[in-house]
């Protein structure tokens, strides 16, 4: 479902700014991703999870510029998408 044209805009393509807003042109359904859930059954630990997340990448854009120096890389969809090798980020403390 999260790779269908039908749900999003460039579905087939990497694009991980889809998820930050929505804006004009956009075509997604908004149950057409739902990692936590939804209604009664959601997961209690949802935004608690999403404030950890948010939390760890501020502070890891704070202490460390990071670079990559390799060749694009591959993904493959299962279920979500993935990188078909390592990520090979050089963190270089600020």
């Amino acid at each position: 479902m999260g790779n269908t044209e039908e749900y999003f805009t460039k579905a087939s393509e990497f694009c991980p700014e889809r998820w930050i807003q929505r804006t004009a042109g956009q075509n997604h359904h908004p149950f057409a991703s739902l990692p936590f859930g939804f209604g009664k059954r959601m997961c209690l630990g949802r935004r608690f999870a999403e404030l950890e997340i948010h939390t760890v990448i501020c502070k890891m854009v704070q202490a460390f510029k990071m670079e990559y120096h390799h060749q694009p890389l591959e993904y493959h969809v299962h279920p979500m998408y993935t990188p078909n090798g390592p990520i090979r980020l050089k963190l270089i403390e600020r």
